[in-house]
């Protein structure tokens, strides 16, 4: 009897935590790129609301979802915006960017204790223009549940022409950078 119950309680004391999930909406967050044009001297700046985020946090580890409607990117200029969705991005086609990121680390315990998880490493992957591309990037947490990344894209990694208007060319990186609030679930 004494060796079941000792492996039971064994069994017990090594069962992963349970998972706890994390939720947010387009509505508690931004989204910014910034891309520079050549010459230099030109910066294109967007926005849009948050992408729908979804964080999946389990002994340590975490898995974070997000999905992006493109029809809200804005940069300020209406015939560039125009010009963004229906030649570049072709948001008719191609609505919505999903980046997935399977490689962070949690404290174990932080949705009991939380901390600031600070400019942490990560590899994920993005669904954009119908191509899938590894990401590289950096990602924060803070003790109040906000979440922040950054990271770069290459257009032409997505089969996305490299714009220009007028003799006015973009450079192929993008910087991307996301600030939402997540929500347990």
């Amino acid at each position: 009897m004494k060796p079941i119950f000792l492996m039971l309680t064994l069994t017990f004391l090594s069962t992963s935590y349970a998972s706890v999930d994390f939720r947010s909406s387009a509505s508690t967050g931004k989204l910014n790129f910034e891309a520079v044009g050549k010459p230099a001297m030109i910066k294109i700046k967007g926005e849009s609301s948050a992408p729908q985020t979804f964080l999946s946090l389990n002994d340590g580890k975490a898995r974070l979802e997000s999905d992006l409607d493109l029809e809200q990117l804005k940069t300020g200029i209406d015939l560039r915006d125009e010009h963004m969705k229906e030649k570049y991005l072709e948001t008719k086609k191609y609505p919505k960017a999903k980046l997935v990121i399977s490689s962070l680390s949690i404290p174990v315990d932080w949705e009991k204790n939380p901390t600031n998880v600070s400019l942490q490493e990560f590899n994920g992957t993005l669904n954009l223009h119908g191509k899938e591309a590894p990401v590289k990037g950096t990602f924060t947490l803070s003790d109040k549940n906000e979440a922040n990344a950054e990271f770069k894209i290459k257009l032409t990694d997505f089969g996305i022409e490299t714009p220009d208007y007028l003799g006015v060319k973009v450079a192929d990186l993008v910087t991307i950078k996301t600030q939402i609030l997540l929500e347990r679930k």
